[in-house]
């Protein structure tokens, strides 16, 4: 019977993000359903325009959700309606991450009081270099460990028999801050998209020779 080792190795690689992905709505308030619906509308086809108009390709934008819902107010044995508001998220995708704030100014700036600022999060164009990176170091990690093993009992690797890849996704480590600038400062939010961590594990088994 062959005598074998096998051994887990993790690995991890990082890269700079280089794609901002908002996700802005509007909401509008008013005494009747139409006219709730129809300001955000507005305030809406203001977003889209206000950024495209600042470099957002028309590919890059979709409507991600629309809703209108009555109001109410009061204890809730006594609720009364209020108004009705009605609601539109877009899905921006933002291409070079120098220019998310002054895409996500400008939406602000287009729907006014209406803006909504949902989320931000930031991704990799191409993850493919990153992940092989991590496989690589997961491989290698696996790998060391097994010769240590392996010399501590007097043999040495031979042929691998088997890799067995635990499907390990991406992790991202994102920072994202929104603060009161000063007067000479750059007008809209403070973006910093850290670093996308992409983790690896891998099980490889060998023959010992």
């Amino acid at each position: 019977m062959s005598r074998t080792i096998r051994l887990t190795g993790s690995g991890i690689a990082t890269a700079t993000p280089d794609v901002v992905i908002a996700r802005i709505g509007v909401e509008f308030r008013a005494a009747d359903v139409a006219t709730a619906f129809s300001g955000a509308g507005e305030a809406a086809h203001a977003v889209v325009a206000a950024v495209r108009g600042a470099g957002v390709a028309d590919g890059d934008v979709a409507t991600s959700n629309l809703g209108l819902q009555a109001v109410e107010t009061g204890p809730w044995e006594d609720r009364r309606l209020e108004d009705y508001a009605a609601s539109e998220s877009l899905t921006v995708t933002i291409r070079t991450v120098g220019d998310a704030a002054a895409v996500l100014q400008a939406a602000a700036a287009a729907a006014g009081d209406a803006a909504r600022i949902q989320s931000v999060t930031f991704a990799l164009s191409d993850g493919a270099a990153p992940a092989a990176a991590a496989r690589d170091a997961a491989f290698a990690d696996a790998k060391a460990q097994a010769e240590q093993y392996a010399a501590l009992s007097g043999d040495a690797l031979g042929a691998v028999l088997s890799i067995a890849d635990d499907g390990s996704g991406p992790r991202t480590e994102v920072h994202f801050a929104a603060k009161a600038l000063g007067s000479a400062a750059p007008a809209g939010p403070a973006l910093e998209p850290g670093e996308k961590t992409v983790t690896a594990r891998v099980t490889v088994e060998w023959e010992l020779v």
